[in-house]
This record gives structure tokens, C-alpha cells and sequence, in this order.
């Protein structure tokens, strides 16, 4: 995890890519606090890290021990990420899938 952390915060994806096909990196894992990978991509702004996390797999909008979401980690000076992110939301929202679980049986 530390290592996959530490480039995600970095924005090394040709690093995490490599970390995960090759030493079965779990894009998953978090920290003590809860926060995953994509919630120190999001601080840090790092969109590319973000779509590749995204493209590997992984939860985007999870939330950390704080109930918060990698967008609400997002700093405004990088709209970019937050257009992701919300896109991301928007897309899960609407899927019929996310229907499914908030449906009453």
C-alpha cells in the first residue's frame, strides 16, 4: 500500500502501473484514516492518476473514516479533477445497478 500511496500522491502512474501488474499492488487499500489512493490523487490534483485508478478498477467515490469522498478532498484549483470526479458520481448514480441497491426489496 505504501508504496502504491506514495506514487498515487506523486502522480508516478507509470510507477503505480507497475507496482500493480507486478508486485499485485491492491488499488483498494487505505490507510490508517481510511483514505485510499484516489483521495491523495484528488488533494494533490493529479487527474492522470486518478483515470488510471479509475481504469484499474477502483472505487472513486469511497469514502474515507470521515465520511469524506476523494472529490470533497479536491482543492478548488483544480477543477479538472472535480469535473471528473462528479462525472464519475453522476455515472454510478445513474447506473441501474446503483438503482438496484438503493431500491426497497
Amino acid at each position: 500500500m505504501k508504496c502504491l500511496v506514495s506514487n498515487t500522491r506523486n502522480g508516478h502512474v507509470k510507477v503505480m502501473n507497475w507496482l500493480f501488474h507486478h508486485a499485485n499492488a491492491d488499488v483498494d487499500s487505505v490507510n490508517n484514516e481510511g483514505g485510499s489512493a484516489a483521495h491523495l490523487a484528488a488533494r494533490r490534483g493529479h487527474i492522470s492518476a486518478l483515470r488510471w485508478l479509475d481504469f484499474n478498477g477502483m472505487n472513486l467515490v469511497v469514502e474515507d473514516n470521515h465520511g469524506f469522498t476523494p472529490l470533497d478532498h479536491t482543492p478548488r484549483e483544480f477543477p479538472q479533477v472535480q469535473s471528473f470526479l462528479r462525472d464519475i458520481k453522476f455515472k454510478l448514480d445513474k447506473s441501474p445497478r446503483s438503482s438496484e441497491q438503493t431500491s426497497p426489496r
